[in-house]
């Protein structure tokens, strides 16, 4: 294989590595409950890493300098919780870009930066990315809103910044963000798993928001987080150009991060409100997966998509109408053909989706199959005619449109593709 491929990715895991880890975390199931640090192997494979002794390697490794174009750097599990708001000096980081020229995506989980200099005059930020991850692995430790703002102010543009698994501490910080700080230029902001309850890091997020943006969310299952959300997408406004959010009780956070912030998920079985569009002129597309899971169907539908789609403003003169697409998978789809409601349900969304159409602010209603590998034909004509059967009218009128799509699994935030290389320091 050759070297360009081999050392595509750079991985270094701050702190001790341990043995056995992989095969505990890869056998847990996640709804059984929470897997503490404390309950993980401690076999120390290695002394403690150092950001800076990696760096020095770094430096002394030409074909490392010349390839590498995706960064990880995380802290060991057994870290995590304790490390995780110690921060790494930027200026490690800054002096790996300097010399890794091809780098366009960096990966921070469970790592966060050192404040920009607060001493005379701070230097403006300068590292662009296409790619920019930060987050946490296990959800289980939160980082608060002012390490966030601190590692995102060193970045003059960031093409895709995704938050995964952050959630605010229960306690307030004890010291506040500093809302001055530089804000990057970010094109699409994708939040999974993220729990907000504050003001501080939606605020900061909106001013970095670039003149067309896209935002990829699962919504939040609570109400206040939802608002927080809600409040994030209104700041945006007319710079919204494509909004993608999900329903997905499976795509939540995970019951380590439920547990660790005292979020009770049985009290909170939907989405926690509907989005109010009514400030996004710009918005161009708009695309909602569904969970067509019986327990959640009418409150998904009736009490936070209807609304969110009637709050849709009126286009300027001359703007060409919204695309809107639904989504679901294949299975969801066959599962709600059975379900005793499903015509009054679905009937309210197809209302509101004609009345869309009536004043020209949609184009027509798209929804998508998700379909794994290897699925009968039949299968999947049965899937589009129960899409069909679902919104009778639609259909009838030549305004709604079944796809399949392959189905895309849901990548894990330490899962990466092409070669990768750990290390030793």
């Amino acid at each position: 294989m050759a070297l360009r491929h081999l050392l595509r990715t750079l991985v270094f895991t701050r702190g001790t590595v341990m043995n056995g880890v992989r095969g505990t975390l890869s056998n847990h199931n996640p709804h059984q409950g929470a897997v503490s640090c404390d309950d993980l192997p401690l076999n120390p494979q290695r002394p403690q890493k150092d950001p800076r002794a990696f760096s020095e390697f770094i430096c002394q490794s030409s074909n490392v300098q010349q390839y590498v174009r995706t960064l990880r750097l995380r802290t060991s599990l057994l870290g995590v919780g304790v490390e995780a708001e110690e921060p790494v000096d930027a200026n490690v980081l800054l002096g790996l870009f300097k010399i890794l020229p091809r780098l366009t995506t960096l990966h921070l989980e469970d790592i966060v930066l050192s404040p920009p200099s607060l001493s005379g005059a701070p230097l403006p930020p300068t590292l662009s990315l296409e790619h920019l991850t930060l987050g946490s692995r296990l959800g289980c430790a939160p980082i608060s809103a002012s390490h966030i703002l601190d590692t995102l102010s060193h970045f003059r543009y960031i093409g895709r910044l995704r938050l995964i698994h952050l959630w605010e501490e229960p306690q307030p910080s004890t010291s506040a963000p500093n809302l001055s700080v530089s804000h990057p230029a970010v094109e699409t902001f994708e939040f999974e798993r993220c729990r907000f309850l504050g003001d501080a890091i939606f605020t900061f997020l909106a001013d970095c928001a670039a003149e067309r943006v896209t935002v990829r969310t699962t919504l939040p299952t609570d109400v206040l987080s939802a608002q927080k959300l809600n409040q994030f997408v209104t700041a945006l406004g007319a710079r919204l150009a494509h909004l993608e959010y999900t329903f997905r009780v499976r795509d939540m956070p995970c019951p380590m991060t439920l547990l660790f912030a005292g979020f009770d998920s049985a009290a909170h079985p939907g989405g926690g409100a509907a989005l109010d569009l009514s400030s996004c002129t710009s918005l161009g597309t708009l695309r909602v997966a569904l969970d067509l899971a019986p327990a959640r169907l009418a409150s998904d539908l009736a009490s936070t998509l209807v609304p969110t789609l009637a709050s849709l403003p009126a286009l300027p003169r001359g703007t060409p109408p919204l695309a809107l697409t639904l989504a679901a998978s294949l299975g969801d789809v066959l599962a709600g053909q059975h379900l005793e409601d499903r015509t009054s349900v679905f009937a309210q969304l197809e209302d509101a989706v004609l009345e869309l159409l009536g004043s020209g602010r949609v184009a027509g209603l798209t929804f998508e199959i998700e379909v794994a590998r290897g699925v009968p034909d039949s299968r999947m004509a049965e899937g589009s005619e129960t899409v069909k059967a679902l919104f009778p009218r639609l259909n009838a009128s030549d305004d709604l449109h079944v796809i399949e799509v392959a189905k895309a699994g849901a990548p894990r935030v330490n899962a990466y593709w092409g070669g990768r290389y750990d290390a030793p320091w």
